[in-house]
């Protein structure tokens, strides 16, 4: 059963998160996902995030945040 509410995800895609993420995609409404540099940079989070949406035949948007921190 899909949830009626609306979920985006931050991620930095590492292997916990590509796990909670294909979990999200078929339970939850997952409507956007933002990458942020942690276990690789933010832009290799979003490759790593397509591929992921990709194998489940999902186009969920993905954008692309900060490489670094904001304020340090």
């Amino acid at each position: 059963m899909e949830s009626k509410e609306s979920w985006i995800i931050d991620t930095d895609c590492g292997v916990d998160d590509a796990q909670a993420i294909f979990l999200a995609i078929k339970y939850l409404n997952v409507v956007a996902i933002t990458t942020v540099t942690g276990n690789c940079s933010a832009a290799n989070a979003a490759v790593n995030t397509s591929i992921i949406l990709g194998s489940k035949g999902k186009d969920i948007p993905i954008y692309i945040g900060q490489e670094c921190p904001m304020v340090i």
